[in-house]
């Protein structure tokens, strides 16, 4: 096939093959008042009447590109970062301060950002770089392009898929919410029964501050240990509170227990140690970072105040199918707790304790000893030795 011949306004004729000139009209290279020919034509015909110029797209320039580029980055860390707070925020006071289902829209509505997110940040850089003239350019940025945009559909699908995750710790928490206050203005003591879960910490500032207390019963199973050590410093930054453990106290109850100036118990109870476990059976990586550093802040702080470390080391060492039931008389011989009471809340003494217990249980020895946990939630029993 013969060439096409172009005449300019300056009556200079280049020759083109159809491909080049075709690709020159795409590009705007040529004048729109060009003439062109070729054998077979009767005349010289006006360039657009026979390429016709497509449709004036707005150039999209590399600063299109890059801006989108910030915006996908900006995205991800913002809903990496907020799916790791989230995560953080398990087991704190700081969780209710959000909505109930907080966690799950954070990170499904992260799946949906990073998603739309991604599809913009291709569209925009593929318009950027088809007009570039280096095919070599162009076809390293445009793998770039897909390693990041393959970067971001893989998080989003990450984030969807630990949606599912998320609620099932946030419904373990709150299935927590349990606990129940009774207040006694005559003898200003809070009665606390029940799981220690979410919201825990700032309840019972709520009630330290709405009455005078001066004395704490507590039952409970344990709970979240992150609310249980913020109870526990605020009653220990407080100071002038006697805490008593009454019938059953088990994991982080005993350290809202430690918390107290004077540290009670039932003489013929058990304090039981429990093994610091996730509320859920997920295997997620921060969340196990997490209950590792809980793990050592419960430690420092339960040894801090007086607790035997060799009954928190056992405890943990036994794992979560167990508890380590040690009984108040031997706490109270050895310090940390601060003294015994009766049936009746009333203060005994030591000896008094152990001599009671001698008289109803006769022969028993008292020590430690592990026990396994059927109940998770180890309900209220009576916890003689």
């Amino acid at each position: 096939m013969s060439a096409w011949r172009v005449a300019g306004r300056d009556g200079r004729i280049s020759l083109f093959s159809e491909d080049a000139l075709r690709d020159a009209v795409e590009r705007g290279a040529l004048p729109s008042d060009c003439l062109v020919w070729r054998e077979g034509m009767a005349a010289w015909a006006p360039i657009e009447d026979v390429f016709p110029r497509p449709p004036r797209q707005k150039k999209a320039g590399p600063l299109s590109g890059f801006l989108w580029f910030l915006g996908v980055l900006l995205a991800t860390a913002l809903f990496l970062a907020a799916g790791a707070f989230s995560l953080a925020l398990m087991g704190t006071d700081l969780l209710d301060e959000f909505p109930r289902d907080w966690l799950e829209v954070v990170w499904f509505g992260g799946a949906v950002v990073l998603a739309v997110a991604t599809l913009l940040f291709w569209s925009a850089w593929r318009g950027a770089t088809a007009r570039w003239s280096s095919m070599e350019a162009r076809g390293l940025v445009r793998i770039l392009v897909a390693l990041i945009a393959l970067a971001g559909a893989g998080l989003a699908v990450f984030h969807g898929w630990q949606t599912d995750a998320i609620s099932r710790i946030v419904r373990a928490a709150d299935g927590m919410r349990d606990y129940r206050f009774t207040y006694v203005p005559q003898s200003r003591t809070l009665t606390i029964e029940g799981q220690i879960g979410p919201g825990f910490a700032k309840a019972v500032e709520a009630q330290m501050v709405a009455h005078p207390v001066r004395r704490i019963e507590i039952t409970s199973p344990g709970g979240l240990i992150q609310e249980a050590l913020t109870a526990a410093r605020r009653l220990e930054a407080r100071g002038g509170v006697t805490v008593v453990a009454r019938r059953f106290c088990a994991s982080a109850c005993v350290v809202v227990l430690m918390g107290g100036e004077q540290r009670l118990a039932d003489y013929d109870m058990t304090i039981d140690f429990h093994a610091i476990d996730s509320t859920t059976d997920l295997k997620l990586e921060l969340q196990s970072y997490i209950q590792r550093e809980q793990i050592i802040a419960a430690r420092t702080y339960l040894v801090g105040r007086g607790a035997p470390e060799a009954y928190v080391v056992e405890a943990q060492r036994l794992g979560a199918g167990k508890i380590y039931r040690v009984p108040a008389v031997i706490l109270a011989e050895r310090g940390m707790l601060t003294g015994l009471v009766d049936g009746q809340g009333a203060p005994i003494a030591v000896a008094e304790g152990r001599a009671r217990l001698a008289e109803e249980l006769p022969g028993i020895e008292l020590k430690p000893f592990p026990l396994s946990v059927t109940d998770p939630t180890l309900k209220d029993e009576a916890a003689g030795p």
